[in-house]
């Protein structure tokens, strides 16, 4: 009985690994509960729309920019296509960029006005 189980649980996570390749693309219910899943190693962090009360959670040069950091940020997008390409496939404008931040993983995450 035991030898029963464990073969079966097996077979249900083993069938489960395999389907998961063919279901690689993101599903339109996905996209509405989870939003888009973009890959490309860019996160967008929009700090208008931030939540009330969770302000600590952003780094006051995202908070209060001064002019030369936006236009710094803007230019940095602007010189990188990888950067470039992944505000236009999010619909993001250069001249809302606030500040780019480098994250420890080597990504990018872009504030936002």
């Amino acid at each position: 009985m035991k030898t029963l189980i464990t073969s079966t649980l097996a077979a249900a996570f083993l069938a489960g690994t395999m389907v998961l390749p063919a279901n690689a693309a993101q599903s339109e219910i996905s996209k509405i509960l989870f939003g888009t899943i973009y890959n490309d190693n860019v996160s967008v962090v929009n700090v208008a729309n931030h939540m009330h009360g969770r302000e600590n959670d952003l780094p006051l040069t995202a908070i209060y920019p001064s002019k030369d950091r936006m236009q710094n940020a803007q230019a940095e997008v602007r010189s990188s296509p990888s950067l470039r390409e992944a505000m236009q496939k999010r619909g993001i404008r250069i001249h809302n960029i606030v500040w780019v931040q480098t994250a420890l993983n080597g990504g990018k995450i872009v504030y936002i006005k």
